[in-house]
């Protein structure tokens, strides 16, 4: 008797230890997933601006240089050909600050995270029939990195409605919540989320959402309203460290 009880003791131990082995696998195997996820999102980003500097900038510092060499030439007049010249040097010099508003915009590296947001709202808003609407937006310390990866996700959740939603309106919103921190949620009243998307949480938007939520120490939360539409919470600590 006393042999069959130490039996199943061992036995329940061992299974016990099993199941913390497979629990300890799933979270290093997400983890690798979430680190595969980020760095894939990093290189589409980067082959994006490699593709803009080549294509774009590359070509017109070309022509700007083939401008600059035949202006040396006695047949074309110099005055008119450094002017035509520096035109292309202009819109070259936008070029460039477009692609490194697309890194760090500039007005959020001057002006902080509520008037950052507030201005890609203002231009959503100009040039897509969605409404975006902003309520009161209380945020937590958060230092350029932070702050750039919070204005990340609410621009991947604004682009991620205009392509697949159907809405007309989104409302923004952040407010501090007693033994939480800080609730930031995003609404919208379109055809929210594909039930098995929001089983699996698939998808690069809802990835890289993910991950730069897990750079900030938050929890995200992706769901479905109450009547249509999506709705994620993001809550994020009072200082993130």
């Amino acid at each position: 008797m006393a042999g069959s009880v130490i039996f199943f003791v061992v036995l329940y131990q061992r299974r016990v230890l099993q199941n913390k082995l497979q629990v300890q696998e799933l979270q290093v195997q997400h983890q690798e997933d979430m680190l595969k996820a980020t760095l894939t999102s990093q290189e589409k980003e980067r082959a994006k601006v490699g593709t803009e500097l080549h294509d774009e900038v590359g070509v017109m510092l070309s022509t700007i240089k083939m401008g600059l060499q035949m202006a040396k030439k006695p047949k074309f007049s110099t005055g008119e050909k450094l002017e035509e010249v520096l035109g292309q040097l202009d819109e070259t010099i936008q070029q460039v600050r477009g692609l490194s508003h697309q890194m760090m915009p500039v007005v959020l590296k001057k002006y902080g995270l509520s008037r950052a947001i507030d201005e890609f709202t203002q231009k959503v808003n100009k040039m897509s029939p969605i409404e975006v609407r902003m309520d009161k937006m209380e945020l937590p310390v958060l230092d350029d990195e932070q702050a750039l990866m919070f204005y990340r996700i609410v621009q991947e959740l604004i682009n991620n409605a205009i392509k697949h939603s159907k809405a007309e309106h989104i409302t923004l919103s952040s407010e501090k919540v007693n033994g939480i921190g800080y609730r930031f949620a995003f609404v919208d009243d379109g055809v929210g989320f594909p039930a098995e998307l929001l089983k699996n949480a698939d998808g690069m938007g809802l990835w890289n959402i993910r991950n730069r939520a897990q750079v900030l120490k938050s929890q995200v939360i992706f769901a479905n309203g109450p009547q249509r539409g999506a709705q994620i919470i993001l809550e994020m600590p009072t200082i993130i460290d």
